[in-house]
């Protein structure tokens, strides 16, 4: 009998300073691992945007409180953040669609 794949928790964060490091991102959530961040690489940069992997929705939960909060880098670049909690590639598009649809019939009025 084949084992049911494992929970993932993840946060989207988005609006990092560009010079955001792992460590950085891992400080203000207080990430046990950097090694549990993805940063988003556009063109050999950073792209101001990462995931984090955390253990469990208590963590989530305390990861999404930290949404519009300030995170300070090493070098003393500081930016207001985004969190969100990462969404699958099907069900962002159908948010995307959703939006779209929903931008329409307002222009429509």
């Amino acid at each position: 009998m084949q084992q049911p794949e494992a929970q993932r928790w993840t946060l989207w964060l988005n609006q990092l300073p560009f010079t955001a490091t792992r460590e950085d991102i891992a400080r203000h959530f207080a990430c046990s691992s950097p090694g549990n961040i993805r940063l988003i690489i556009k063109s050999e940069t950073f792209a101001g945007t990462a995931f984090v992997e955390v253990p469990g929705p208590a963590e989530l939960d305390r990861g999404l409180a930290l949404h519009q909060s300030t995170i300070t880098c090493r070098d003393g670049s500081e930016r207001r953040i985004n969190v969100r909690e990462a969404v699958d590639k099907e069900t962002l598009g159908k948010i995307a669609a959703n939006s779209a649809a929903k931008r329409n019939l307002v222009l429509a009025k």
